[in-house]
This record gives structure tokens, C-alpha cells and sequence, in this order.
């Protein structure tokens, strides 16, 4: 079942889903709609550039 989550920025989204697929040895087809929804095969994938696109957290 795809995984679905939103992402702001269709190239934003787009460059990191693919760059972060590679970078844990996945392949994702993924679409991404003009709202910035992006739809993988791969919840793995969707987890890791969610994981990379949150902004970094400040210390304290």
C-alpha cells in the first residue's frame, strides 16, 4: 500500500525522496501533485526524507 504524506515544495520533495531512497539502498516510485503530496511505493523511503526534511531541532 503507498505511503502518502505531504511535502512542501514539489523539487524539494522530489530531490530528497529520490536522494535519500539511494542513500538507504531503495528504489521509491514516487509522485508528487501540485498540492505536494507525495505518494511512494516505499514507506520506508517516505519515513527517511520525512526524517530529513524536518527541521533540526535547537538544543535546549
Amino acid at each position: 500500500m503507498p505511503a502518502t504524506t505531504t511535502i512542501t515544495g514539489r523539487a524539494t520533495a522530489s530531490a530528497a525522496l529520490n536522494h535519500n531512497c539511494v542513500a538507504i539502498g531503495r528504489r521509491c516510485d514516487m509522485a508528487v501533485d501540485s498540492w505536494g503530496h507525495v505518494t511512494t511505493n516505499d514507506a520506508m523511503c517516505t519515513a527517511a526524507v520525512m526524517r530529513a526534511l524536518r527541521p533540526p531541532m535547537r538544543p535546549g
